[in-house]
């Protein structure tokens, strides 16, 4: 999965520090989501490296 298009799809530094919690966890389970929909379009489980850091 291209890191690009997955970065791209966050908000800056300033705007995650300063968002409200709900809002944060919001972005960071669209992240995890986001991640999850690429492992099964790629009909795979995480390797060793992405199980433990996702």
């Amino acid at each position: 999965m291209p890191l690009d298009a997955i970065v791209t799809t966050l908000p800056d530094a300033a705007t995650f520090v300063d968002a409200p919690h709900h809002e944060k966890q919001r972005i960071v389970v669209a992240l995890v989501g986001t991640i999850l929909d690429q492992f099964a379009r790629e009909d795979r489980e995480p390797d060793r490296w992405e199980a433990e850091y996702l």
